[in-house]
């Protein structure tokens, strides 16, 4: 993290997916140290955390939690009390980790999407991703706030960065630029078919409008 400690985030939940899981945290101050002494895991909140918060233009972290829907086996409908809040909630820490204000949800279409991730634009809108499945077909959609998490626009397709439903990752670089890491050939409009495959790095000097790679 920026003051040099090391954060590890881990979900936990029975099965695959139980309806509810939690997403925990650990601190390491000092992982240059001979012996590393990490904190007691702490739990955040419900659902899964599979990408890095991000530190803000103002030095505050936001970290994205989603909260999914149980589909399958025995856990499906569990946890109905908890609809409400199923979708990609926005954390925000003001204090470098000590704590974290539970803020809005963007809420996907669907059943089927996965591994919200965080991005501030330059413009200062807190865009969040997550790979969607619609009719066979995998897509990349996003949400922007423009008030820190606290509210969300209408989800929307990106056509510029079709993906298949398979792992992606979104991040800013140090020179400004945005790195897409995505599966599948572009000109199959992100059909799952074509499966984890043809892995690619593209770069945006745009903000996301277009892509090179």
């Amino acid at each position: 993290d920026p003051k040099g400690g090391f954060r590890l985030y881990t979900d936990q939940s029975r099965g695959h997916f139980d309806g509810r899981a939690g997403f925990w945290e650990s601190v390491c101050d000092d992982p240059d140290a001979p012996v590393t002494r990490w904190s007691p895991m702490r739990r955040l909140g419900h659902g899964h955390v599979l990408n890095k918060p991000v530190v803000l233009a103002n030095g505050r972290w936001a970290l994205s939690g989603y909260l999914n829907w149980a589909q399958w086996g025995a856990a499906k409908g569990a946890f109905a009390e908890l609809d409400g809040e199923r979708g990609a909630t926005c954390y925000v820490s003001s204090d470098g980790g000590a704590t974290w204000d539970k803020r809005g949800t963007a809420v996907f279409p669907g059943k089927d999407w996965q591994e919200s991730q965080l991005v501030q634009l330059r413009n200062g809108t807190l865009r969040v991703f997550a790979r969607v499945k619609e009719d066979g077909v995998g897509k990349m959609m996003a949400a922007d706030s423009a008030d820190e998490g606290r509210t969300w626009s209408k989800p929307f397709a990106l056509a510029s960065m079709d993906n298949p439903n398979a792992r992606f990752q979104v991040v800013r670089l140090r020179s400004g630029r945005l790195l897409f890491v995505k599966h599948g050939v572009t000109s199959a409009s992100g059909k799952d078919k074509q499966g984890r495959d043809h892995l690619t790095a593209y770069l945006s000097d745009d903000d996301g409008a277009t892509w090179r790679g």
